[in-house]
């Protein structure tokens, strides 16, 4: 991890010292998390630390919309929950493990999404686990799209594949929003932009390191896929030419017809959890 930078930036340690997390205030965005002396989370050179601006790499919260939301003109791109600051509730360390608790407050969002009250835990230890509460306080339905834009560091993403998809939907985004199947394991050849209609379990072999993870994505109708390949970053001033080598990502959503309505008192509770394998 870079050394300490304007926004506020906290790491975590486990007791026996085997697990290191980092996250940072804004955003309350997930930077890092070292299990078994690897970092399994991807994080781009080119990163800007700068309030107001997102973080490239790690685990950006996307709310209360996806990309530009289901009408296609909401801006910022992938919501504004993951340049807001949030409040810091403490943590606890527990069975090895050190979970850590954020808040965003009724009234931080806008629309049909202003009565909704946000609870991030984030457990680092052996497995990486990131729950995202989500729960209407108002007195009227409430909606909004979700995303935990899950960046992973892999050695080669050329010989990188995902292991679990076989058969599934999906709308492909670089092929005009074409609607395929999956056939056999994603592998990675061109520009990549898939968002699967269905969640559960899927296995990356390639990951950084020669590991295999093991990604579950519980309470998500969609698991979405993106690799920007080669001159697909060019006016990304974040994100580094050569970066795509390095890095996909595999998000946890429930995006445009999955978005999720809550009735008032009700809440939703997307997980997204990380093993090694």
């Amino acid at each position: 991890m870079p050394a300490l930078r304007p926004l506020h930036q906290r790491t975590f340690t486990t007791a026996d010292a085997s697990v290191v997390g980092v996250m940072f205030d804004q955003g309350a965005q997930v930077a890092s998390w070292v299990a078994g002396g690897q970092d399994a989370l991807w994080l781009s050179r080119q990163a800007r630390f700068e309030a107001g601006v997102g973080i490239r790499g790690g685990v950006p919260v996307c709310l209360p919309w996806f990309g530009a939301g289901r009408s296609g003109q909401a801006r910022p791109k992938h919501g504004i929950a993951r340049t807001m600051l949030w409040t810091f509730v403490g943590e606890e360390e527990r069975d090895g493990s050190v979970t850590v608790t954020y808040t965003l407050p009724v009234g931080a969002f806008e629309g049909s999404a202003r009565g909704l009250s946000v609870r991030y835990d984030v457990t680092f230890g052996p497995e990486l686990e990131m729950r995202l509460c989500v729960r209407n306080e108002s007195e009227q339905t409430a909606s909004f799209e979700e995303a935990l834009h899950t960046y992973l560091a892999v050695d080669n993403v050329q010989e990188a594949r995902i292991e679990g998809l076989d058969g599934a939907t999906y709308v492909d985004h670089a092929d005009g929003k074409t609607v395929k199947k999956q056939v056999g394991d994603v592998v990675f050849t061109r520009y990549t932009d898939r968002v699967y209609g269905r969640g559960g379990t899927v296995v990356l072999h390639g990951a950084a390191g020669g590991r295999s993870l093991e990604i579950t994505c519980e309470n998500s109708a969609n698991i979405v896929v993106w690799n920007p390949w080669e001159g697909g970053t060019a006016d990304m001033a974040d994100f580094g030419d050569d970066e795509w080598r390095d890095m996909l990502c595999i998000e946890g959503a429930n995006t445009l017809g999955e978005a999720i309505e809550l009735a008032p008192g009700q809440a939703h509770v997307m997980v997204y959890r990380i093993r090694i394998l």
